[in-house]
């Protein structure tokens, strides 16, 4: 896993990771270690829905093909 940090310090973060095939990704987005580690994460998005704020976090999952290494 990778964390990237924009240079300038403006804009988001980025999380890479890779994995095997979409299969181990998913059984890992649904064990109970990915629910625990982001428990804080998912109660700040529902609270700021429920206060009809923009949520403080967001999650954009892509998938790419590694074409060089």
């Amino acid at each position: 896993m990778q964390v990237l940090k924009p240079i300038d310090g403006i804009g988001d973060y980025l999380i890479v990771s890779h994995w095997e095939n979409e299969e181990n990704f998913l059984n890992w987005t649904n064990s109970s270690e990915f629910i625990e580690g982001h428990k804080r994460g998912f109660a700040d998005i529902a609270q700021a829905k429920k206060e009809g704020r923009e949520a403080p976090v967001k999650s954009i999952f892509k998938t790419y093909k590694v074409l060089t290494e």
